[in-house]
């Protein structure tokens, strides 16, 4: 019960970001992690780790796109975590909640 209801803090999820930064550098993968809606995020759902990146590419957030990030996510075993994608123009996005719980 006490990982259910732990919540993140704002320096937790940083170093949480700066883990998906490292591998979306060393994959060059087209997206920006949007921190300031990213510690917004975190404040809301506070028992989640957030990251909300931003594709810098036109078209759509693809499959593999999205599971490379839950992959990364998982790799990195935090168990709660909040994905938010949004394309190029920040008119389209997809959110992923993960919970490592069920797994």
């Amino acid at each position: 019960m006490d990982d259910y209801f732990h919540k993140v803090s704002i320096e937790s999820n940083d170093k949480f970001i700066n883990k998906i930064q490292a591998d979306i550098n060393n994959q060059h993968i087209p997206y920006l992690i949007d921190s300031q809606t990213s510690e917004e995020r975190v404040k809301e759902l506070k028992t989640y780790y957030v990251v909300v990146l931003v594709k810098q590419s036109e078209g759509a957030i693809t499959k593999d796109e999205v599971e490379f990030f839950v992959d990364v996510a998982k790799s990195k075993k935090f168990k709660k975590v909040s994905l938010l994608f949004y394309d190029l123009s920040k008119a389209n996005y997809m959110s992923i909640l993960h919970n490592s719980y069920f797994d």
